[in-house]
């Protein structure tokens, strides 16, 4: 997974790229920064601003499709990360 940052902000976002095949999904369209995968590969957390939003990055998740997209903190989310469950 990787946050891809263009010009355009319809061009960025975060993408899933299947080192594999090469072939990527586009999970989510917007400034995008530092997704990470769940412990257990079904989910993605990244700081996420829609198109039209501003700047201000939230805290959103996703599933590697892009399905189930949805913002889980609205405050600053530079570097979010996921923790271990006690």
């Amino acid at each position: 997974a990787l946050a891809q940052t263009c010009g355009n902000p319809l061009g960025s976002g975060v993408v899933v790229v299947d080192l594999a095949s090469g072939e990527s999904q586009r999970v989510a369209t917007g400034a995008a920064a530092l997704p990470k995968w769940s412990p257990d590969g079904e989910w993605l957390v990244f700081g996420y601003t829609p198109p039209g939003e501003g700047a201000r990055l939230g805290t959103w998740i996703a599933r590697p499709d892009g399905s189930q997209l949805r913002q889980v903190l609205d405050a600053p989310a530079w570097f979010p990360v996921w923790l271990p469950s006690a």
